[in-house]
């Protein structure tokens, strides 16, 4: 299970592929220390240019999903609430 610091990617299952533990930097590349498939340590980098990219998704792609939020949202915590029920 992870630790409260370590941000989780996960599949479409559920499983957790990778586990980020902490970022560094390295010149101009950003490091990304973590764990692949909860088991075998890892380190990986992200390239000036590509770290271009992300902050264009990040800034870029909420426009997109802003007007679905609601919806999304919606859903969460009927999902939330159906749960608290089952228990």
């Amino acid at each position: 299970m992870p630790g409260k610091k370590e941000v989780c990617i996960r599949g479409e299952t559920g499983n957790i592929l990778m586990s980020v533990e902490a970022l560094g930097r390295e010149g101009d590349r950003v490091v990304i220390y973590g764990k692949m498939l909860a088991a075998w340590p890892c380190k990986g980098y992200i390239d000036g240019e590509d770290i271009l990219k992300i902050i264009m998704w990040v800034l870029f792609r909420p426009i997109v999903f802003l007007p679905l939020f609601p919806f999304v949202l919606e859903r969460k915590i009927r999902g939330w609430f159906i749960k608290r029920r089952r228990h």
